[in-house]
């Protein structure tokens, strides 16, 4: 292999180039890169102390309505009556109101009517301080269970409004905890309860001196939200310690000024010690987290860097002792120490500063911190910068979901900002983007080519595409997808998605991919004179029946390349055999175009693009990589993506977690662990190994 370095130069986007202290920021191209969403240094205002929360009931238009009201009178949040599932829900309430209408601190117990009578809803409301809980009780059919044995209320939603909050600041994260994995594998985070996080604006503040009153909505196995409702599933009676046959759900708001200590923790990034802080039932007392302040913990230069060790509980009122150990890639112990810290009265936590040299030129290391029976880990890296090279001589490009929305966007916030996240993409060298996460203009600047992979699925529209069950034609869908390409000046559409692991016939799908969507989509694009090309839909696993159909129906021509997603189980990455490996696939798919006029100088497509590929991590399971085998394994897919011709590789994804749940955590569940970066922001050994690969890659040839 050859590297042949094009003369342009580029700016090197690098992170933490300088020893970060508690508080620092790093520099990255002339940008600071800060923990929070917005770029403020200053971090979210000070937050005002409501005094003790009251409860009201009275709106006879909303049965069993609870207001949660300021001590002074302002309303924060209606709750209303809850839906059982999807055609099942509250109506018509009796209210027991110890206030009489007028606000009271409760309780207030609501029983509600159901429309199927074989359940019963009721809710019980009091207010302590700055809390309101609300306990919620159900009886249900039979054990609760449906014919599938699942919980036939795990869709349950209470419905609750927001008064006069701050638009758009509605903000989700799960409080989590460390713990050990009970078969003695890699110790996993997992979920304690989840915080809704909510602002309201206080009036007669100032911008020079603005002040926030926050609310923290939290409940257990809340997993989705929208304006109007929160999902808060009911746990069973086996759950609860009861007998009694009950399902039971608890729901807490709470606006006093810890909330807005635990936010302030969450906007930079500290989410294991925001729920400590609150307090959730289940979490360790203490609790410890440890952070830098580089968003990724990433540094060009060995050398000592600061690492902030928090500290959260009502038993580290007391003097605590907090043992660090930081260990390098082979398990090599190459720091330990022991600090004695306590919580000051008038604080929620306690921060301590540990100094720790990290090794170079390159390396990576975890650190961990125990104390009593908790304990919390991160990890660091080191990689000097490279200054990387034009698009158009690499194949590294990234996939899956931007951790940050872009405009226009459904998913959620991310915490890191905008200019940290494209910094890291520079740092590796990322040159393709899946999807149109940037603008035309944004591409350009970054040195980024831009794919867009519009979606849609079997049936959506009939022969004429009139799109009856959709409520838009195939014209009205293509062009909502060519503009939106066109506005982020795209490269190369990669036409719907994996409709080969549909259980239908391939030839069916194929039939009508080619019909209905192939062929209208480029017709479109001729007609609009784009010069993006057009690649097949990707395939999950090879298909070659699929590809056979686009060929038979006269759709071959009219791409100009193929995208394959090699998916991968427990085998190595250069193992050629079996369905589920990486190699055998790339070049199953680079022989059938080969075989079917690549490279003849006619019209058949050329290009063959990986639009996914990974090394994932779920933590003590046979079928995936452990984090040092991924690190081989990134290596390895880039170094023979090159080798076997394949014109981008788009990794899915940057960091663990769901588009929808970007802080969540999973242990059993394979989605959450895609990343090449953990879910606190900070490297797997696949990170630097990426790197790596991207710099031996930029502008080489085998």
């Amino acid at each position: 292999m050859s590297t042949q370095k094009n003369g342009i130069s580029r700016r090197s986007f690098l992170i933490g180039g300088g020893v970060l202290g508690a508080g620092a920021v790093a520099t990255v191209g002339g940008v600071a890169v800060l923990r929070n969403r917005d770029d403020e240094a200053s971090g979210p205002p000070p937050a005002v102390d409501p005094g003790p929360l009251q409860l009201q009931v009275g709106d006879a238009d909303h049965p069993g309505r609870v207001t949660v009201l300021t001590s002074a009178g302002r309303q924060l949040v209606h709750f209303d009556g809850y839906r059982l599932s999807s055609s099942t829900g509250t109506r018509g309430a009796t209210v027991d109101d110890p206030g009489d209408g007028a606000p009271s601190s409760g309780p207030v117990r609501v029983e509600f009517e159901v429309t199927d009578p074989d359940y019963t809803a009721a809710v019980t409301y009091r207010a302590d301080g700055g809390r309101v809980t609300a306990d919620w009780e159900f009886t249900v059919p039979g054990d609760g269970l449906d014919d599938s044995d699942r919980a036939l209320l795990r869709g349950g939603r209470i419905y609750r409004t927001l008064v006069d909050a701050r638009e758009d600041t509605e903000f989700h994260v799960p409080a989590t905890k460390w713990v050990h994995d009970t078969g003695g594998g890699v110790p996993v985070q997992e979920r304690v309860t989840e915080l809704n996080f909510v602002e309201w604006d206080v009036p007669d503040t100032t911008d020079d001196d603005p002040k926030r009153l926050y609310g923290c909505i939290t409940t257990r196995n809340s997993m989705s939200r929208s304006s109007s409702m929160l999902h808060a599933a009911p746990s069973a009676p086996g759950d609860t310690g009861s007998d009694d046959g009950v399902w039971r759900a608890q729901v807490e708001f709470r606006a006093d000024t810890t909330v807005g200590t635990a936010r302030r923790l969450v906007d930079d990034g500290r989410t294991l010690l925001a729920g400590a802080v609150l307090g959730g039932t289940g979490l360790p007392d203490p609790t410890v987290d440890v952070t830098t302040s580089a968003t990724y913990n990433v540094f060009t230069d060995d050398g000592r860097r600061t690492f902030t060790v928090g500290l959260a509980g009502r038993s580290a009122r007391s003097t605590t002792v907090l043992e660090v150990t930081a260990r390098d890639f082979d398990g090599a112990e190459f720091h330990r120490s022991r600090h004695e810290v306590a919580i000051p009265q008038d604080a929620a936590y306690a921060d301590t500063a540990v100094n720790i040299d990290l090794p170079g030129p390159r390396s990576w290391c975890s650190v961990e911190v125990t104390c009593a029976d908790s304990f919390a880990r991160t990890t660091a890296a080191v990689w000097p910068g490279h200054d990387f090279g034009p698009a158009d001589q690499s194949i590294v490009g990234l996939g899956g979901f931007a951790s940050t929305a872009s405009a226009g966007s459904s998913q959620a916030d991310g915490l890191e900002s905008r200019s940290a996240e494209r910094a890291m993409w520079r740092r590796l060298g990322i040159r393709h983007l899946r999807n149109p996460w940037l603008t035309a203009e944004e591409s350009e600047d970054l040195g980024i080519n831009t794919g867009s992979q519009p979606g849609g699925a079997p049936g959506k529209f009939d022969d004429d595409g009139d799109g009856e069950s959709s409520g838009e034609t195939f014209t009205e869908w293509a062009g909502k997808a060519l503009d939106r390409g066109e506005d982020a000046g795209v490269e190369h559409y990669e036409l719907l998605n994996e409709w080969s692991l549909s259980d239908a016939d391939t030839v069916e799908l194929a039939t009508e991919y080619t019909d209905q969507w192939l062929k209208p989509f480029r017709a479109e694009m001729d007609r609009r004179g784009t010069d993006a090309k057009l690649l097949a839909m990707p395939l999950a696993g090879w298909d070659a029946d699929f590809l056979d159909t686009i060929r038979d129906r006269d759709g071959w021509d009219l791409l100009d390349g193929i995208a394959e997603h090699a998916g991968r189980g427990n085998y190595v990455v250069d193992y050629d055999g079996g369905k589920w490996n990486f190699l055998g696939q790339v070049r199953t798919a680079r022989a059938y175009l080969d075989g079917h006029g690549a490279g003849d100088g006619g019209d058949a497509p050329s290009e063959l693009w990986l639009t996914e590929t990974y090394a994932c991590t779920r933590p003590n399971a046979w079928w995936y990589d452990d984090e040092r085998t991924a690190a081989d394994s990134v290596l390895l897919t880039l170094m023979l993506a090159k080798a076997e011709g394949v014109t981008g590789v788009h990794w899915f994804q940057l960091t663990d977690g769901l588009w929808h749940d970007k802080y969540g955590v999973n242990p059993t569940e394979p989605e959450y662990h895609y990343g090449l970066v953990h879910v606190d922001r900070s490297p797997k050994p696949a990170l630097p190994a990426f790197a790596f690969a991207a710099e031996m890659l930029d502008g080489a040839t085998f």
